[in-house]
């Protein structure tokens, strides 16, 4: 009886330890430093604490967009420490800061409360970037906003892209964009196409469901100019970001797009998944998967493009109608490694990275001049990625298939 007891006793005690260890943790309040600019941010309000009537280059509501964490909640001590991590990081990322940090204030008073301080260095906010045979000029933040702004030229694309994320606060999503292809090679180039024919324009509406998840639809019309309408399609979309803590800036996403012809009463789908782990510092292993299917006739200019597409095409030398087709699975890998890291005076930040790469693509119906529905690619690469704060990327990739034959593709990319 008195073991029975002292058991009891004993399972009682480790579980108030427990409770005790783990108690539901209040983010009471959050002080946002902007460059010399300071709020609050508390449950029931936003407020400017510093006496400065300049505006900071990049406006607090911005800032807050970013976070997954805000005042009020009531959450557990890892889950706090966790969205901090992952909030900072995705500050990190945008690209508007040339630092961001956010530390957790432990209570003075009140031993379930905690304050967050998030203090953030504007950036730089022009952007540079190419592919190809063009070269693309950019402004982010305009306004102090998620506003971004994109000129393209070159001889084989010049447009214009516009994207505004957050309107007026909200999680609205508007965007736009105007293009002319070619006359060299492009996406969706087909044989015949009349020069006046080569504009591609786009409008996209969407809503923020949380800083990594976004859902939307975009109407676009393809080819179109003074002698034609065009190709319309009204593409709905799901994007899914996943920022993963294990190893070294580890993430994966997921994507998904419909595409509706009304003008030809057809329809396909296309999907992609991907994943990145940073094995060290230097060492990451990427892996992407892609998929497209059409249940209906689509016109021959809406065929998948797996020549053109950047960070989903197979990189070898196979022409670009035997890599058009009507549904495709496609998978790549890549193992990467950044043999150099440094900064170009005063701060640009240069990163060298080699990687070896394999694409495998089957199709079933694809337009075919080998008689062939396998393809494939291995080869080397180099990317030479300008970080913070240009945001510039360029890959440069040589792969050959089992046939011997192959391409040398230089693109505007980071890499998936």
């Amino acid at each position: 009886m008195k073991r029975l007891l002292l058991c009891v006793v004993v399972a009682c005690c480790s579980l108030s330890f427990y409770g005790e260890s783990s108690p539901d943790i209040l983010v009471g309040k959050i002080r946002i430093f902007i460059d010399q600019a300071e709020y609050l941010w508390t449950q029931s309000a936003l407020e400017r604490l510093d006496d400065q009537v300049i505006s900071p280059p990049i406006q607090v509501e911005t800032v807050i967009s970013f976070l997954s964490i805000k005042p009020g909640r009531y959450t557990s001590e890892e889950d706090v420490a966790s969205e901090a991590e992952v909030s900072q990081r995705r500050l990190r990322e945008t690209g508007y800061f040339y630092e961001a940090s956010i530390m957790i204030i432990p209570p003075k008073k009140v031993l379930h409360e905690r304050t967050l301080v998030i203090n953030v260095t504007t950036g730089f906010l022009t952007r540079f970037g190419g592919g190809g045979i063009w070269a693309m000029y950019g402004k982010v933040a305009m306004g102090g906003r998620r506003d971004a702004l994109y000129l393209y030229a070159g001889y084989n694309k010049s447009g214009i892209r516009y994207l505004q994320s957050h309107v007026g606060g909200s999680p609205v999503i508007l965007g736009g964009s105007l293009f002319y292809v070619g006359p060299g090679d492009y996406p969706g180039k087909s044989d015949g196409q009349d020069v006046e024919n080569r504009f591609a324009a786009s409008i996209t509406t969407g809503w923020a469901i949380t800083p990594d998840l976004s859902i939307g639809i975009e109407p676009t019309v393809e080819g179109f100019g003074f002698s034609s309408g065009g190709l319309l399609s009204v593409q709905p979309f799901i994007s899914q970001r996943i920022l993963v803590q294990t190893g070294h800036q580890s993430e994966g996403g997921v994507n998904l797009r419909l595409f509706w012809y009304p003008e030809h009463t057809g329809v396909k789908g296309e999907g992609s998944v991907y994943a990145r782990l940073g094995i060290t510092k230097r060492l990451t292993f990427a892996v992407k998967g892609s998929g497209g299917y059409s249940p209906t006739k689509i016109p021959e200019e809406a065929l998948f493009d797996l020549y053109y597409t950047e960070d989903a095409n197979v990189r070898s030398g196979y022409s670009q109608q035997e890599l058009r087709a009507a549904d495709y699975v496609l998978a790549s890998a890549e193992v990467r490694f950044t043999v150099l890291e440094t900064y170009i005076p005063p701060i640009l930040n240069c990163v060298v990275q080699p990687f070896v790469f394999v694409d495998a693509s089957q199709t079933l119906s694809s337009t075919k001049v080998r008689d062939k529905d396998f393809f494939d690619a291995y080869g080397l690469g180099v990317r030479v990625l300008l970080n913070n704060p240009v945001f510039a990327y360029f890959t440069f990739s040589y792969g050959v298939n089992n046939e011997g034959d192959g391409r040398f593709l230089f693109c505007g990319t980071a890499g998936y």
